[in-house]
């Protein structure tokens, strides 16, 4: 699979120095015009790659490189929030019996003096 891979950029590689032109920005008016086609270039080979790991996931199995990256964030999280879960437990419960002591402010208190001396 991976000598399947390095194929494919050297094929792009060499297609790529065939049809690029010899002086730069020809045939383009502008610097964002290259940046354009730059960036279509880009997503081509993106999904090249995509497309080759969709066909390849047929006859070998539903594995994709970035699940593992997915799983260890899935396990991160679970252990933070086994890790979190007392805590915020503890905070919630100790901000509403702080919102229960505390007084509420109606619009007839802006209306008494701050300092009865």
């Amino acid at each position: 699979m991976t000598v399947a891979l390095i194929l494919w950029l050297v094929v792009s590689a060499i297609v790529a120095g065939l049809i690029a032109p010899h002086t730069p920005n020809t045939g383009f008016p502008d610097s964002a015009a290259v940046l354009a086609f730059i960036s279509l270039v880009a997503v081509s080979i993106e999904r090249g790659i995509e497309g080759f790991f969709a066909v390849m996931a047929g006859p070998f199995g539903q594995w994709w490189p970035l699940n593992v990256v997915r799983d260890e964030f899935d396990r991160f999280e679970q252990q933070t929030n086994s890790l979190l879960t007392g805590v915020v437990a503890e905070t919630l419960v100790w901000r509403r019996s702080r919102a229960r002591k505390m007084r509420r402010v109606t619009p007839n208190d802006a209306q008494k003096p701050v300092c009865t001396e």
